[in-house]
């Protein structure tokens, strides 16, 4: 109770429109106005059917002339004719209660072979650039139109057929005169028309030299820029492997010269070296002979005391 009484309260707090409003607001944001539109409409399908439905009715019955194949061309130019004209609702009903799907409508093509247009006659081009011209109106209405021009274009040909008929009251010498009058009057713009064609004809040929001439040096223009841009990226590409050789070399001239540093650092190492051990070597040598040169001294004043002794005692 308390629940229903604030429903009301906000009821009464918000009008019709209002209500209607936030309801389809609500709807249409938790994503089911599609659903609940689709479900009222077939419920509301169900209860018109029902009297049928229940036996309490009979339904008419109505006769389709024709095979499945015309039923489902009629079906299609009427669901062409509701989407053009933006009838979506009507739309929407038709699709389910005619049985046909979205994607077995009728091209305009199907519908020109079904009724048996020539495609190399005038009306079925004219229909094929007028769907393309107009295609906001539809197959159905561009055929009616279409229709409508052709059966006027023959109304004017009979009458002019009927009018033309008079003349053959006429006598012949008559419409020999009118022949003569005609072609005499026709003859100075034959001529006219002659020389103007010849000048048309010049006036195209100058204009066909005058594109070509254009054409040509466009197209010179064009390979005098290719063939400099092709130049262009050949020099940037060589520039470019220059460098990079140059780099390579002067990176592989570093490194021997390095190596070369190394060795010639090892090299006199090793000279050093051998130059301390030679010195050495000659020194302990000489530290050896002056310690002989003293003992040979020493023995030397020996001799020489015994010499003298021995003489001295002679």
């Amino acid at each position: 109770m308390m629940a229903q009484s604030n429903m009301f309260t906000v009821a009464d707090v918000l009008s019709q429109d209002e209500l209607r409003k936030k309801l389809y607001q609500t709807f249409k944001d938790r994503g089911i106005l599609d659903t609940l539109k689709t479900q009222l409409r077939n419920q509301l399908i169900h209860e018109l059917m029902h009297p049928v439905l229940s036996g309490e009715l009979q339904p008419r019955s109505i006769s389709v002339e024709g095979s499945s194949l015309l039923i489902g061309a009629s079906n299609s130019l009427v669901a062409d004719h509701l989407q053009r004209c933006g009838y979506e609702y009507s739309l929407s009903v038709f699709f389910p209660e005619s049985g046909l799907a979205k994607e077995k409508v009728f091209t305009m093509q199907d519908l020109l072979q079904l009724i048996k247009i020539n495609p190399t006659s005038s009306l079925y081009k004219s229909l094929v650039s007028g769907s393309d011209k107009e295609n906001q109106k539809g197959f159905l209405m561009h055929f009616l139109k279409e229709l409508a021009e052709y059966h006027q274009a023959k109304e004017s040909c009979n009458m002019e057929t009927q009018t033309s008929s008079t003349f053959n009251r006429d006598s012949l010498a008559e419409k020999l005169q009118l022949i003569d009058d005609q072609f005499a009057d026709a003859y100075p713009q034959r001529i006219k028309f002659e020389s103007l064609e010849i000048k048309l004809n010049e006036y195209k040929r100058e204009i066909e030299e005058q594109l070509r001439a254009e054409m040509c040096q466009k197209l010179k223009f064009f390979k005098d820029t290719e063939i400099a841009k092709i130049k262009m990226e050949a020099k940037k590409k060589y520039e470019k492997e220059l460098t990079m050789f140059q780099n390579d070399f002067e990176k592989a001239c570093q490194a021997k010269s390095e190596a070369l540093v190394l060795r010639e650092k090892s090299t006199l190492e090793r000279i050093h070296k051998h130059q301390e051990i030679e010195t050495k070597e000659i020194y302990a040598q000489r530290q050896l002979l002056l310690k002989d040169m003293d003992l040979l001294r020493g023995r030397e004043a020996e001799l020489k005391q015994r010499v003298e002794a021995f003489e001295f005692l002679n």
